[in-house]
């Protein structure tokens, strides 16, 4: 379980140094979004995709002692980022044009639960395939 504590710390170190990268081209205007809904409407579908799958796979799936060191391990970053990107993404369409600064704000954070659920999926995936019943390889 070491490897994966630290596939969750780059994890997260990674995750916050997208988000930081996505603010600081969004606030010094290298990136400039005519219509930032567009894309936070995206981002929120992309998550109530991700979040609906994930509540369905694990309520249809077997009940195994894989899927819960899996689940425990890695599949709350992936709800977590998931669950965070919904709700950045409608900060993002509730602030509006009424603020710029939250609005880059939002959509950094938006960007940062983005890569969270990424990783999130992609480490409880392999927890999944790499774990057998007797011996963990992660």
């Amino acid at each position: 379980m070491k490897v994966i504590n630290r596939w969750k710390s780059a994890l997260l170190v990674v995750s916050l140094l997208i988000g930081f990268g996505v603010y600081l081209l969004l606030a010094n205007g290298e990136i400039c979004l005519d219509d930032p809904m567009i894309l936070s409407t995206g981002l929120a579908f992309t998550a109530l995709v991700v979040l609906t799958f994930f509540v369905i796979g694990l309520l249809w799936s077997p009940k195994s002692r894989l899927l819960k060191i899996a689940f425990c391990s890695a599949g709350t970053w992936a709800v977590l980022g998931a669950s965070g990107l919904l709700i950045s993404a409608f900060f993002v369409t509730l602030v509006g044009y009424c603020s710029m600064s939250f609005q880059q704000l939002f959509l950094a954070l938006s960007f940062f639960f983005l890569t969270l659920m990424s990783g999130g999926i992609f480490l409880f995936l392999h927890i999944y395939n790499d774990c057998f019943e007797n011996e963990c390889r992660c």
